[in-house]
């Protein structure tokens, strides 16, 4: 893009887990959790606009990523992902992508010795390759430009509310490019 200058970058934003749906990107930093009355700081989403990148920044969209904050348990992670699916919308509610969450690579089964916990991978926002993350779902060869004014978020749904043991957070990491005024 002419007169921009193009920088490796994330967007990320945590919810509790809990309810029908989980909403990412709609609650920013200072706000309440969408299922909990905790303020949101900016260890839990570096959004700063509801829904918006902040001014005056397009941001390139590459991957996008679901994360949670510690182990569950099996039952847990069978609640997660069974039936489920995210959606991450666009420009009011057109949705650009769909798919159940079971298809996240990241979302898989994994066993630690002497441990019958579920593990998930945690979020690593170290450098590599000069990009923010490994894209779980890559959108490279089709991204997507968000600009600063155009709404967007991620939605994950149930087709019934699904029952957690223990609370924890899942965490929406959208990976890419922001592109700055020169």
């Amino acid at each position: 893009m002419e007169g921009f200058t193009r920088l490796s970058s994330v967007l990320y934003d945590s919810e509790y887990a809990g309810g029908q749906n989980i909403d990412f990107f709609c609650h920013p930093n200072g706000a309440c959790f969408q299922n909990n009355n905790e303020v949101k700081f900016l260890c839990d989403t570096n959004l700063h606009q509801c829904q918006m990148s902040s001014y005056p920044k397009k941001f390139e969209v590459a991957g996008i990523g679901v994360f949670l904050d510690r182990k569950i348990s099996d039952e847990d992670f069978d609640a997660l992902t069974i039936n489920s699916y995210m959606e991450f919308c666009m420009r009011g509610n057109s949705p650009y992508m769909r798919q159940p969450l079971s298809i996240f690579p990241n979302l898989t089964r994994k066993r630690e010795q002497n441990d019958n916990k579920t593990i998930l991978s945690e979020v690593d926002l170290s450098l590599r390759d000069n990009r923010s993350i490994v894209p779980l779902i890559s959108l490279d060869k089709n991204p997507i430009v968000i600009n600063h004014g155009e709404s967007f978020y991620a939605r994950i749904n149930w087709p019934v509310a699904p029952k957690f043991e223990k609370s924890f957070k899942i965490i929406v990491v959208v990976d890419g490019f922001v592109y700055l005024p020169r």
